[in-house]
């Protein structure tokens, strides 16, 4: 019945109808097309790609692309020997290459305030392995290992572990103490961003670690969120590309999480800088055998863990309120809860929020990036990805995390062109089309990798994105042109199947 009529009782002259739903969801055969659109990438220059930025909730390069740092913290700057742990019995480029072959893009680099002030030379090395650090400071090791990472492609975070020399956590839970003052702390950061102010290697500035006896706004000397937003501004000050990450508390309205773990307090109190789009947020995070926390003790915990990831850290990035970088997260993989807990984790990184298979981010969108603790095997929680020998790799721990690994092809400073490929209406079928790329005036080989192969729209997808990398170097070319042919579709029709890939010099970004 009409509106007017809702009230009153209906006569019914026919006891029963036939409905038809007409399907309108995927179109017909003949409206299902294929194209594929331009590209334009900014080649690197044999080193690290540049600086990087923030776009909503994902990290991009200086082209715009999304990001992935997926890398291992290697410790020992912040330790009484001031170098990084293994070079007694190793060469440190030969570990940082292993890094890179091991799938590794990033390089969390623990510091103490007293490594950067001491007159004591750095102790642990065997100078017969690593002979080019032979009479270094402390710094100048620090700078060796940014040098090299640099040359072979990795980005450096460098985290202020401590106040004092020593292992592990600060003694008292700040980022301060009696001998190095607040002040201290934000001129050691000022100095830093001074020193690699044209080091696009380091990309970003882990303020604290842990910063456990912190609150999370409040006012006084212990607001962990005012005394960041006062030294992220302060670097960015010297240097305002800088990736500015901070990290969570323990406590917030009484509800307890892991030390540094703690990002509730962003919803209400968000951190502000100075400039725009540089604020990542980094939790930490870890399993049953650090500490059995109450959420690890029901039977069924591994199906909550999801909720429990996102009430505090996770809807950082869900929201799109800034990206989210766990800065570490490890284990042993000896207590069997551990295990539950690193397939979700390394699933929730990955975008699947729901830990039932399916990713749940946008396509050509980043997950959550991460450097793992540790690469020393020395770390009493938790191992590492190295053996005790400091040479053999724990692969069960690496099974994990290769599927969340940002990958480009090794090559130091390759940037990625990401061409995009639309079907014009969702199918109810699979449509299938192959793709591969022929050189114009960039050549294959030396100016960007060859690619061919298929792709897959399953039914109701519409979007998918074909990579190809484009190599480094440092030659003035202008800009070099290569194209991207469609060919052979299943289940559709090609609109337009050839799209023009454009490499500009690494000069113009």
């Amino acid at each position: 019945p009409a509106a007017s009529d809702a009230y009153k009782r209906p006569t019914l002259t026919t006891p029963t109808a036939t409905a038809t739903i007409t399907n309108d969801d995927t179109a017909s055969p003949g409206d299902l097309t294929l194209s594929i659109a331009d590209a334009t990438v900014v080649e690197g220059d044999g080193s690290t790609t540049g600086w990087l930025s923030t776009d909503g909730n994902q990290i991009v390069d200086s082209a715009g692309n999304p990001v992935e740092l997926s890398g291992v913290n290697w410790f020992g700057f912040e330790s009484e020997i001031y170098a990084p742990h293994g070079l007694w019995t190793r060469n440190y480029e030969d570990m940082m290459d292993q890094m890179v072959d091991l799938g590794f893009n990033t390089i969390r680099l623990p510091y103490s305030n007293e490594m950067l002030h001491t007159t004591s030379a750095p102790s642990g090395i065997d100078y017969s392995l690593n002979p080019d650090l032979q009479g270094l400071s402390p710094t100048e090791v620090m700078d060796a290992v940014i040098d090299y990472a640099g040359e072979i492609g990795m980005y450096v975070i460098l985290d202020h572990h401590r106040s004092t020399a020593g292992a592990g956590v600060s003694e008292n839970g700040l980022w301060y103490n009696n001998q190095y003052d607040e002040q201290r702390w934000i001129d050691d950061w000022v100095s830093l961003a001074a020193r690699y102010a044209d080091t696009p290697t380091v990309i970003g500035f882990d303020l604290h670690n842990e910063p456990y006896n912190g609150t999370w706004g409040g006012g006084g000397s212990t607001d962990w969120a005012a005394a960041a937003e006062d030294a992220g501004n302060a670097v960015l000050a010297v240097n305002p590309n800088l990736l500015v990450i901070v990290e969570g508390v323990a406590a917030y309205n009484n509800q307890y999480y892991w030390y540094g773990g703690n990002l509730m307090g962003v919803a209400d109190r968000p951190i502000e800088l100075d400039v725009d789009n540089q604020l990542v947020y980094s939790p930490h995070d870890y399993p049953n055998s650090v500490y059995p926390q109450p959420w690890f003790q029901a039977a069924d915990f591994g199906e909550d863990l999801p909720d429990v990831f996102e009430q505090m850290w996770g809807y950082i990035y869900e929201q799109e309120i800034a990206p989210v970088y766990i800065g570490e997260f490890g284990t042993k993989l000896t207590d069997p809860k551990d295990l539950i807990w690193y397939e979700a984790i390394t699933w929730y990184l990955s975008g699947d929020f729901d830990n039932n298979g399916t990713i749940d981010i946008p396509e050509g969108d980043e997950g959550i990036s991460w450097t793992f603790w540790s690469w020393n095997p020395n770390s009493g929680d938790t191992g590492g990805i190295l053996a005790d020998d400091w040479d053999t790799v724990n692969e069960n721990k690496l099974v994990y995390l290769e599927p969340i690994q940002f990958e480009l092809d090794g090559s130091p400073g390759a940037s990625v062109a990401r061409f995009v490929v639309t079907l014009a209406q969702p199918s109810s079928a699979p449509v299938t089309v192959l793709y591969s790329t022929s050189s114009g005036t960039a050549a294959e080989g030396a100016d960007y990798v060859g690619a061919s192969g298929s792709i897959t729209f399953d039914p109701g997808q519409t979007s998918k994105t074909v990579t190809v990398v484009v190599l480094a170097d440092t030659l003035t070319e202008g800009a070099e042109t290569f194209t991207v042919a469609l060919s052979d579709p299943v289940g559709a029709t090609i609109d337009d199947g050839s799209a023009t890939g454009t490499i500009l010099d690494g000069s113009v970004a």
